[in-house]
């Protein structure tokens, strides 16, 4: 923890993309670190929109330079939030392809 975020420089520059894929009813994640030293970290990523309940939460552990995933929703997410609850310093740029 703290040779990463004491002792190397920088931060962690995140890219994310996303799709929706209407016929799978399957959302895509891709999380791709910028900076040229990695970092080992959980993040937490709010989905509002096409989950049962409006708003989904989930951690996914980033530790390579891209990490994918998918999560089955009923419909195309709303909005997109990294970090919801502000504990990590990170920099981000959010994209739907």
């Amino acid at each position: 923890f703290f040779k990463q975020w004491l002792y190397t420089k920088g931060q962690p520059d995140l890219k994310i993309r996303w799709t929706y894929d209407d016929k799978k009813r399957l959302a895509r994640f891709t999380i791709a670190q910028q900076q040229a030293d990695l970092f080992d970290f959980p993040l937490e990523i709010s989905i509002i929109g096409g989950a049962e309940d409006g708003r989904l939460l989930k951690s996914i552990r980033i530790q390579q330079k891209e990490t994918s995933f998918s999560i089955p929703m009923m419909e195309a997410p709303v909005k997109i939030e990294l970090d919801p609850e502000v504990k990590l310093l990170f920099s981000r740029n959010i994209s739907k392809e």
